[in-house]
């Protein structure tokens, strides 16, 4: 019975701090998750910053519990991943020959299709995300409910078609179009300088 206690008396202390590091373990892997959750939410409607493709990138490594609510995040990642590498792409051109409308419609139209799957994929993730770490949103709050000024997205849009437009003029799929403008005549320049007077010679 002494042997009992004393073991007790040994194990007790050395079971309470192993617990209680389980315990930090468990809520350090929980705020990951939240601080990770809540970078997707302010950065979903600008999947282009730095911070939300890290935040994308980091999620096999913060959500690689076991259990089913783990799963079902990295499952959703996956899809979203799978779809980020299927962005269409552009018709192909000659050398110096601009595509042509109709080219430029479909692709047009294949990009905008891509795009609403993305969105769709991407908040289908942080719904997953949301019912693990216990946060109650609906798929319509978590899709329209981010407010990013018109200028971001303005700048974002305008800084890919400058880098879109370099890129298609050094492969040769686009041209710089050049006008020619008759220039006006050149009209002479009067001589406005006074003539000396014509004195008549002296003798």
């Amino acid at each position: 019975m002494d042997i009992v206690v004393v073991i007790a008396i040994i194990a007790g202390p050395i079971l309470a701090i192993q617990t209680q590091q389980i315990i930090e373990r468990i809520k350090q892997k929980h705020e990951e998750k939240r601080r990770l959750f809540m970078t997707l939410m302010a950065t979903r409607n600008r999947p282009l910053v730095l911070e939300h493709v890290q935040s994308l990138n980091m999620i096999d490594i913060v959500f690689s519990g076991k259990n089913k609510k783990d799963k079902a995040v990295i499952e959703a990642w996956s899809e979203l991943r799978d779809h980020l590498y299927s962005f269409p792409q552009q018709p192909p051109a000659e050398s110096g020959i601009n595509i042509s409308e109709a080219d430029r419609a479909r692709y047009q139209t294949n990009i905008d299709t891509w795009l609403s799957k993305k969105t769709d994929l991407l908040i289908e993730l942080l719904a997953k995300m949301a019912e693990l770490l216990n946060y109650h949103f609906d798929k319509v709050l978590l899709k329209r409910g981010a407010y990013t000024p018109a200028s971001y997205g303005e700048d974002e849009a305008d800084q890919y078609i400058i880098r879109k437009g370099v890129a298609d003029l050094f492969q040769g799929l686009k041209s710089i179009p050049i006008s020619i403008v008759k220039a006006p005549p050149i009209k002479e320049k009067e001589n406005t300088q006074e003539k000396p007077p014509n004195n008549p010679p002296t003798s």
